[in-house]
């Protein structure tokens, strides 16, 4: 079987010929592996988003009438596009986009393709690797066994979960239980909960960008990455999916005229893949996500879907929607070289993750705890770790000493508000304003910022920001009053049942003295009075932070109290345990400022 490599310049002519394209989709159809992914639609697009990062590279073989009989698209990262700094980065089209990586061709040809492309391919890169992501169920393999010498494989299989629709009873009964039923009442007394597709690009657009506010913050809290604003191609490359017929299904579930969550995900054959989900972190406790995935599924039945492909992947929560459940594979081809340096590394690691988890198994700490601490450590840093350590925290560990504590009584009427003067440069719950936080290294990173944030915003507390050129200068939070926290997202201060709280101040180092403390307060006190309906303000400051202090007394704040921190504990209402906070006695002041600090 002979084998074509075309790359470049030359790939780019081929992938604008209606004739190259025409049989290339044909191939598709007569190959009972392929996925959207394969498809010429998918990949076009991606090698056009990407162009600037990946040069196509395509693996090609034409049967004795000239037609295309079996296609591996692969490409070849740019010189310095990449971060590995090798010049023959090879990846399968689609890269992290694509969730299932093949070559496609006719079935009875499957192994003598594969096999004769790869050996090709090695022939002509000796030095390259390539990484299928999930092989797609079907995908012929028994060629390994023959793989050229000099290349190793690692074939690796992993459970994929589904959600198969069936006669759609399941679905029906899951939106009938009774948590279910009244999660979606309180969603509706939020505004009219609309669930509907987008069918093009000029229909998603507008959306967007809320949706990826969404999508980013809870991947950056949960992964540490933030994927559409670590790859300014992803949106555009999205878009595009849009506008093809068949090639991306979108959908948005929207409460009071507001994206309440969305989907994107492949779409072809018999299932769609669950692809970007994402949901407003402020309606959290209605679950819009779920009810998303289940509205979803209906409509997919009704279109003549089968089944939601969950994806691989062990995350928990595909798991809880998945009713069957089968395998797919990654399969890893190395030179023989690189295969045995692995093999010593990943032997390696695995004796000191065995070695830690025996180590931690009789103390309250997690794996997962134990990588939280050591990014954090890494992001700050010697030098951070012992500045965070003689200050008050941002967003995490809460503060290491005293918690000074203010008050300022609002009258009802406005009269007694501090005036406007800057408040138009302040944001109040604006989700984006966070995915701009760069920190320095005496603060929290990225991921821990919003982890936190999310916990708060979780708990219906909110936001107010300032940002100037793509980066966030200052951020406060308001907790509403009768609004209850976990005590690790907000100071464990006393306070009366109808007072607000604002805590946690932060201005970046570039902003200190621009007056963006003084500005926000104005705003917290206004939404306090009008919107909260509160009688007062407790602001609690670390009695380190100076700046912080400076900012509230000269915003008409008197001192109230001093308070130190105590351990999280879980009160018991059984037993009448309820975790308290022991006062610190205040200090002594001067007779002329007997009655605290005067408003200034």
């Amino acid at each position: 079987m002979r084998i074509d490599i075309v790359r470049g310049a030359a790939a780019d002519v081929l992938l604008d010929q209606e004739t190259f394209l025409r049989q290339w989709s044909d191939l598709c159809r007569n190959c009972p592996w392929a996925t959207p992914f394969q498809g010429p639609d998918f990949a076009t697009i991606w090698y056009r988003a990407y162009r600037r990062n990946f040069e196509p590279l395509l693996v090609l073989s034409h049967g004795p009438d000239g037609r295309l009989q079996g296609l591996l698209p692969l490409a070849v990262a740019v010189v310095g596009a990449d971060r590995s700094g090798k010049d023959d980065l090879l990846v399968v089209a689609g890269a992290w986009q694509a969730e299932y990586q093949a070559w496609i061709c006719p079935p009875q040809i499957g192994d003598g393709f594969a096999a004769a492309a790869v050996d090709t391919l090695h022939r002509a890169m000796p030095s390259a690797e390539l990484r299928f992501r999930y092989l797609p169920p079907g995908t012929p393999t028994t060629w390994l066994d023959r793989t050229a010498p000099g290349l190793a494989h690692r074939l690796r299989r992993h459970r994929r979960p589904l959600m198969r629709f069936g006669d759609g009873s399941e679905i029906a009964a899951s939106l009938r239980k009774g948590s279910n039923k009244t999660r979606l009442r309180r969603l509706e007394k939020s505004g009219g909960v609309e669930f509907r597709q987008l069918t093009s690009a000029v229909e998603l657009d507008p959306l967007f960008d809320e949706v990826i506010a969404y999508h980013d913050a809870r991947h950056l809290a949960v992964h540490g990455t933030a994927a559409f604003q670590e790859d300014p191609c992803k949106r555009p490359f999205h878009l595009a999916m849009a506008d093809v017929t068949g090639l991306l299904h979108v959908t948005v579930m929207t409460v009071g005229g507001r994206v309440a969550a969305a989907h994107l995900g492949a779409s072809g054959g018999t299932e769609v893949q669950l692809g970007v989900i994402a949901h407003d972190p402020w309606l959290s406790k209605h679950s819009p996500g779920k009810f998303h995935i289940y509205f979803l599924a209906r409509m997919l039945r009704e279109q003549g879907y089968e089944q939601l492909d969950l994806t691989a992947g062990g995350d928990p929560y595909k798991e809880r929607f998945a009713n069957a459940w089968d395998e797919v594979e990654t399969l890893d081809l190395v030179p023989t070289s690189v295969a045995r340096r692995r093999d010593v590394i990943r032997l390696a690691r695995g004796g000191i993750r065995w070695a830690a988890r025996r180590a931690l198994a009789p103390l309250p700490v997690t794996p997962a705890d134990v990588r939280s601490w050591a990014h954090e450590m890494r992001h700050r840093g010697p030098r951070g770790i012992a500045a965070a350590l003689t200050r008050g925290t941002l967003l995490g560990a809460g503060p290491s000493r005293e918690t000074r504590v203010y008050r300022y009584d609002l009258d009802g009427t406005g009269h007694s508000l501090p005036g406007t003067a800057g408040t138009e440069l302040v944001g109040r719950n604006r989700l984006p304003d966070l995915l701009t936080y760069r920190p320095a290294r005496s603060d929290p990173s990225r991921q821990r910022f919003l982890t936190t944030a999310l916990r708060r915003i979780q708990e219906g507390q909110h936001v107010y920001t300032c940002t100037e050129d793509g980066r966030l200068l200052h951020v406060a939070w308001l907790v509403a009053p009768r609004t209850r926290t976990d005590g690790a997202a907000a100071p464990d201060v006393p306070r009366p049942p109808d007072s607000a709280l604002v805590h946690d101040f932060y201005t970046a180092p570039e902003a200190v003295g621009r007056g963006l403390d003084d500005a926000t307060l104005r705003v917290v006190l206004r939404d306090a009075a009008r919107l909260c309906g509160a009688g007062s303000v407790a602001a609690a400051v670390p009695a380190g932070d100076e700046p912080a202090r400076r900012a509230v007394e000269k915003s008409g704040f008197v001192y109230a109290r001093s308070v130190a921190p105590v351990p999280p504990r879980r009160p018991d209402p059984a037993r009448g345990d309820e975790r308290r906070t022991p006062d610190i006695p205040a200090p002594r002041i001067s007779s002329a400022k007997e009655k605290g600090p005067q408003r200034g």
